[in-house]
């Protein structure tokens, strides 16, 4: 029986360590957003295993202990919170993968829980190493060993962009320098079955490289958020590192505040000259922070729902630029689809309830008592959090699978090490032998049901997505007719996912069925809305002689991104085929004095054909 039970331990191991390996790099060109779905579908297979590996281990062993603290059950309430949320109190819900990632981090934290703590220490290990190959992955791309993910970047790792690729390899790089740091102690507490100082030669070869490999990367990403959640989690575990918290206490009142004000004084500074470095960009994000803090006034208790912010976003920019006309804005707006900023997009989505719960969780993690000899440990994990919290005040970590799931493996070494929990143990087994065959026969039946959940919608995504993938490549061709075979059958699937309807509401719209078009675009705008449905479905209306309704849509289109010309080019065109002269003149004047954000041979010509029009 033992050594059953060492196999399945060591095979749990195993599958978590390749999981915290290969998860970060997956992708697969035959998916559409292949950087995003391949990681959540493999995730989920890995997943079904090991918890299959945890049911078996649990029948041998006839009983369940499970080891709670109050943060297990904070993340239980908050779960539980988001589902109800999303299903009872909000209007409506959309396909989202994010949920699914929601769904599959909560059952990776529960079979993390159940983990040793040298076996976690093994896993910060695998965690460090899976950066490594992305940390590589990126130096090839930017020797043109391989492409870029993204066209417009460089470097991009197994990313769509740089931000989260960079946000990444901070938070490895943050774990590396910790385990660094305090590796003699770590090797000391974890009981590893390896001669010790083979073990401090492989921690420190291993940390050492991937400290050195994520720094050259995050430098080349020339990400701010990245430089901040490096710069910040550096200071935080050297502040430890060498005790100066307890001098800080030792300082007269006169000596703290001069460090204070010497530490605002360079802050203020490093952080004016990173809004200089690309300001644009900077206000763009102010811009962002100032429409979403508009839809948390509107949805203050509840949110908009988990993983809502994008069917919600662009509606209010295009409502805050009909009532605020601010021309250096407006040159900073775009289709946006994360608040970045992750507490202000907790807020958007789960309002004062969910930000609450959240706060709260957080509060007790940081006050977590351990034992003085685990106390590097913790340093260690509060590094990762530090590092996430930093990034994410600027970015969108917890919009990213991979980096989820490292935030909740920190915290769970922390739970792990708290001093005060409580043990329940469940014998799932007794003496009657009725009561036994039922107890087994009830498991297997909800083990089997579980299953085939997971299959079937795991294997509908994957062919759905698949379905799309194989859609845009006949629309990109020209075959629209064989383009929406695709999109008929994947719709099934995806109906409630927005990108996809509308994606295929412009292939209806190209195929010439302008009816079925507008039937899809409006679904697509209950899920997701951005300029480009709104001028699709502009042009669905426009093309159907509906000239009123293409015109309220492109208008909404105008407002939400005003520096485009775009939109306003094809209301011209509409009062031109509805007979308004007037007006397309009109219209035309205020586009040749727009103010041009990005010189393009578009824009070029749009000018030239209005000048024609007012001639």
């Amino acid at each position: 029986m033992k050594a059953q039970l060492d196999f399945i331990n060591l095979s749990k191991l195993i599958i978590l360590g390749f999981i915290y390996i290969i998860i970060p790099s997956l992708y697969d060109k035959e998916l559409v957003q292949s950087t995003i779905v391949t990681k959540t579908i493999y995730l989920i297979y890995g997943l079904f295993l090991l918890f299959l590996i945890h049911l078996i281990g649990y029948l041998l062993k006839r009983k369940i202990v499970f080891v709670l603290s109050k943060i297990d059950l904070l993340i239980f309430l908050f779960s539980f919170f988001v589902i109800m949320n999303r299903y009872f109190i909000q209007d409506e819900y959309s396909f989202s993968l994010y949920f699914t990632d929601f769904m599959s981090i909560g059952l990776l934290y529960f079979i993390l829980r159940q983990c040793k703590l040298w076996e976690l220490v093994f896993l910060m290990l695998f965690i460090i190493l899976g950066g490594i190959i992305q940390a590589v992955y990126g130096i090839i791309q930017l020797f043109d060993w391989t492409a870029s993910l993204n066209s417009n970047f460089d470097i991009s790792g197994s990313y769509f962009n740089p931000g989260p690729y960079s946000g990444l390899l901070s938070i490895v790089y943050s774990l590396s320098l910790g385990i660094y740091l305090y590796r003699g102690k770590i090797i000391m507490i974890t009981n590893f079955p390896v001669e010790k100082n083979r073990l401090s030669i492989f921690f420190r070869f291993l940390t050492i490289l991937g400290i050195i490999l994520t720094i050259i990367t995050i430098l080349v990403t020339e990400s701010r958020a990245a430089y901040l959640a490096v710069i910040a989690s550096t200071c935080m575990l050297l502040f430890f590192k060498n005790n100066l918290n307890k001098t800080l206490v030792s300082l007269s009142k006169f000596k703290k505040l001069v460090i204070l004000l010497s530490i605002l004084i360079f802050s203020g500074i490093g952080l004016y000259k990173l809004y200089n470095y690309k300001k644009a960009s900077a206000d763009g994000r102010i811009l962002i922070w100032k429409v979403s803090s508009e839809i948390v006034k509107e949805n203050f208790f509840f949110g908009v729902g988990i993983d809502r912010f994008t069917s919600h976003y662009m509606n209010e920019q295009g409502k805050y630029f009909r009532e605020n006309h601010n021309p250096k804005e407006s040159l900073v707006a775009d289709n946006n689809y994360y608040a970045f900023n992750e507490p202000l997009q907790l807020f958007v989505e789960n309002g004062l309830f969910g930000f609450l719960l959240v706060f709260i969780t957080c509060w007790f993690v940081l006050k977590i008592q351990v034992k003085l000899e685990n106390k590097p440990l913790k340093i260690v994990c509060l590094g990762i959090l530090f590092a996430t919290f930093v990034f994410g005040l600027f970015s969108y970590p917890l919009q990213i699978l991979p980096i989820k799931m490292i935030v909740i493996f920190g915290v769970v070494v922390m739970v792990n090490l708290e001093k005060n929990k409580t043990n329940y143990t469940l014998n799932i087994f007794n003496k009657n032998k009725r009561i036994k065959w039922y107890t087994l026969t009830s498991l297997f039946i909800v083990f089997f049901l579980v299953l085939f959940k997971v299959f079937v919608y795991t294997k509908d995504v994957n062919l759905g997505f698949r379905k799309w993938k194989i859609a845009m490549q006949c629309y990109n061709h020209g075959h629209y007719n064989d383009s929406l075979k695709e999109f008929e059958t994947a719709y099934q699937i995806l109906k409630y996912e927005g990108n996809f309807l509308g994606s295929y509401g412009k292939t209806l719209i190209m195929a010439g069925r302008y009816n079925d078009a507008i039937e899809i675009l409006l679904q697509s705008k209950n899920y997701l809305n951005t300029s480009i449905i709104e001028i699709n479905l502009g042009d669905a209306f426009r093309f159907n002689k509906d000239y009123k309704k293409a015109e309220e849509a492109y208008i909404n289109s105008a407002n939400m991104i005003p520096s485009r010309f775009y939109p306003h080019y094809l209301l011209v065109l509409t009062y031109q085929e509805s007979g308004q002269t007037n007006l397309a003149k009109q219209k035309a004047k205020e586009i040749l004095e727009k103010e041009v954000k990005v010189e393009s041979t578009a824009i070029r010509e749009i000018i030239i054909l209005m000048r024609q029009i007012l001639k």
